[in-house]
């Protein structure tokens, strides 16, 4: 039910479309197409930042949780991002 169009960089629920800001759909772009694989804050910060420093770790959370709270609004999208403590974030697909 999860649907990412790579073209519009939008994300679909059950069709339905998904506000996701750009920074939002790539973290969620990456997750998704790495599930079960924690990805370290490292990984996410050279992924989506270009770079990564100690400093980049807030806004990485921050991100995860504005993306994580939009989730919540969408029956069965709630768990989907799973946080593994001190290491990073992982997309657990159902």
């Amino acid at each position: 039910p999860l649907i990412l169009d790579l073209v519009s960089h939008t994300a679909y629920y059950n069709e339905e479309p998904i506000p996701l800001s750009n920074r939002e759909y790539e973290l969620l772009h990456y997750l998704v197409t790495n599930p079960n694989i924690v990805l370290s804050f490292e990984d996410i910060g050279n992924k989506i930042w270009g770079s990564y420093t100690i400093a980049d770790r807030r806004t990485i959370t921050v991100t995860a949780s504005r993306l994580r709270k939009k989730f919540k609004s969408y029956a069965g999208l709630s768990d989907f991002i799973q946080t593994e403590w001190s290491e990073g974030y992982k997309f657990v697909p159902k």
